[in-house]
């Protein structure tokens, strides 16, 4: 059982390392959330600070998203107590890892902080419906972790900053 995980798992990873290291810089996909800085500087679109180099940002921002990816995968590889019941198990969103919840549970996290325009203090949802599945959003008719919480406030947060700066 463990070698399936190993053996399904590995494409997965295989195909993650591909799109986000592309071989030609010209063919890396746009995220479209903001990748932190360290010093702070805000989207030109915020009128405050431009960016100075978009791909150490970009390469920064992978990088601690491919090493949470791998964290989660070892996670969901190791053995763990068998669940009675319906339940969802160990996933990987895309930028979040989540355990194995009961059926019909809600559970939430921090948002990461990959991004500037995230907030790390809201909080990132996700449902197990009581059939044991994990939500799926009628829209996409995809499997979905509500991320809205993490850009709410954000905008108003900036306003304040670029305000007390002047």
């Amino acid at each position: 059982m463990e070698t399936n995980w190993t053996v399904q798992l590995l494409p997965l990873l295989v195909l993650t390392l591909v799109s986000l290291f592309p071989l030609h810089a010209h063919l890396q996909a746009s995220v479209t959330a903001v990748p932190v800085e360290k010093e702070g500087n805000w989207s030109s679109e915020m009128g405050i600070k431009n960016h100075t180099n978009h791909q150490a940002i970009l390469g920064v921002t992978n990088n601690k998203i491919m090493t949470a990816q791998f964290e989660c995968y070892q996670k969901i590889m190791q053995t763990t107590e068998e669940y009675k019941g319906p339940h969802c198990n160990r996933t990987w969103d895309g930028w979040l890892c989540w355990d194995t919840t009961a059926a019909g549970q809600s559970v939430e996290q921090n948002c990461p902080d990959y991004f500037q325009d995230f907030d790390p203090s809201e909080k990132v949802h996700k449902i197990c419906e009581e059939s044991g599945h994990w939500f799926v959003h009628p829209e996409s008719n995809r499997i979905w972790t509500n991320y809205s919480l993490c850009t709410h406030q954000i905008y108003y947060k900036l306003q304040v900053i670029a305000f007390s700066e002047e």
